[in-house]
């Protein structure tokens, strides 16, 4: 009988105990069924903090990184930098020492042309500022032909006279001196016979007697250029851009100018301007292994499909060269004088 009544006590001091934890918002709702509110607040929430911590995870990892890549590109200049120095002192040593430029034996030469074509592959290493605005990498290599040329190493004229030329010593012949600014730049008489120029900067400068003979100038920036008596045979000139270029006298025959930007009046001041290409032409490199400039010369079975597609190109290239030559108002008020060609 007393065990009966303490569980009735026990039973009445929990119900007690129930409506207090109610009435004080401390009920064990565990077993109350959720709603669609209580499982947003359960699932939403963690993620949300788990994605906040993500992004600010990220965040960090950006700006790291930008750190990173700013720490990247001022090392690479710095290095560049001390690549370039390190080249004129063994080329004003070549030159001090053991005659270069002057009498010297063609070891000599070979040596400085090695040591030019080592310290423009390290120029050339590759990084985000080679194609942008800063284009580190081809102000550089702008300055060491700017040396060279200074040093009368790869041709020189002092005076516009043609009294103080010197011939190329350091031949440069397929040097990748792609993206090179030269930007108003003196380079009177300069020999870049055969070197590769893509998208190199010549705005303005000054190219009179340059042989650029074979040099592969695609998408080269020649604006305003003074080309004036240069050798620009076979020189691949897709995709330049030749607006306000002065081709006084320069030699064009077998120049490719493709999609190149330029005027009637302006190529018509050039030699030869009429056995230019100035049609895309088809670059079988079976054929033209050594070539930097497509030809429509190249000799093909009559049967096969390359034959074909050549007389379709060559038909193209005289329709553009007719045009040109019945733009009469283009023509110019004195011929050039092509008697050194």
């Amino acid at each position: 009988m007393d065990m009966h009544k303490d569980t009735k006590v026990d039973n009445i001091a929990s119900n007690e105990q129930t409506v207090n934890n109610e009435l004080s918002g401390t009920a064990d709702k565990s077993n109350e069924p959720k709603t669609f509110f209580d499982w947003t607040e359960a699932i939403l929430l963690p993620l949300v903090l788990a994605l906040l911590g993500a992004s600010f995870t990220a965040a960090q990892f950006m700006i790291t990184s930008q750190r990173e890549d700013a720490d990247s590109a001022a090392k690479a200049i710095e290095t560049r930098e001390q690549v370039l120095t390190d080249y004129g002192k063994t080329i004003a040593e070549l030159v001090t020492e053991y005659n270069l430029g002057k009498n010297s034996d063609q070891g000599v030469n070979n040596i400085a042309k090695g040591q030019t074509l080592i310290a423009l592959r390290r120029l050339n290493v590759s990084d985000e500022n080679d194609q942008g605005k800063d284009n580190e990498a081809g102000k550089l290599k702008g300055l060491l032909i700017r040396y060279l040329y200074d040093a009368q190493l790869i041709g020189y004229d002092k005076g516009i006279d043609g009294s103080n030329k010197k011939p190329q010593i350091i031949d440069l012949y397929k040097a990748n001196i792609n993206n090179v600014v030269l930007e108003e730049a003196w380079l009177l008489n300069i020999n870049l016979s055969g070197t590769e120029l893509k998208n190199g900067n010549f705005k303005n400068t000054y190219l009179k007697d340059a042989n650029l003979m074979r040099a592969n100038l695609t998408n080269a920036d020649l604006t305003d250029a003074y080309l004036g008596d240069a050798d620009l045979m076979k020189a691949n000139l897709r995709d330049a851009n030749l607006t306000a270029a002065r081709l006084t006298s320069a030699y064009l025959r077998g120049a490719y100018l493709a999609n190149a930007k330029f005027t009637p009046e302006i190529i018509k001041k050039a030699c030869y301007w009429e056995e230019a290409i100035y049609v895309p032409v088809t670059k079988k490199l079976d054929h033209e292994s050594d070539e930097v400039t497509p030809s429509l010369d190249r000799a093909f079975s009559r049967d096969s499909e390359e034959y074909k597609q050549q007389q379709r190109e060559r038909a193209a290239n005289r329709r553009k060269i007719d045009e040109m030559k019945q733009d009469k108002a283009s023509d110019p008020k004195q011929q050039p004088d092509c008697s050194k060609w």
